[in-house]
């Protein structure tokens, strides 16, 4: 069900945003467009969260890449852009584990 909800918002972009049943926070939010992903951890409201560290070699670190959702944009460094498995990864081990960020990713500061 996650994984096709998931896959249904890649295209040219889209944001999804991950939380247990009534709870806003902890949340996991996530910018799609195509096979690549932005995913952003937020333990709680008016924190900045955290991200996944960005490993995809065609894109160069020190520039932003810039992610369409309907009615806005949202740039971000490349240095935290994801594949879309990577972002799909996280989300099925927030849903197990949604207290904390999900394990075995590489998370940086945001």
């Amino acid at each position: 069900e996650l994984d096709e909800a998931m896959r249904a918002h890649r295209g040219d972009g889209d944001q999804i945003l991950i939380s247990r049943e009534n709870a806003d926070y902890p949340a996991l939010a996530v910018l799609v467009r195509d096979e690549l992903a932005h995913v952003t951890y937020f333990p709680a409201p008016d924190t900045t969260g955290w991200a996944i560290r960005g490993n995809r070699p065609e894109l160069d670190r020190t520039e932003k890449f810039t992610f369409l959702v309907p009615g806005d944009a949202y740039e971000v460094w490349c240095d935290q852009v994801v594949s879309f498995t990577d972002a799909l990864t996280a989300a099925r081990i927030f849903l197990r584990e949604p207290s904390q960020r999900p394990k075995g990713l590489d998370w940086m500061d945001v």
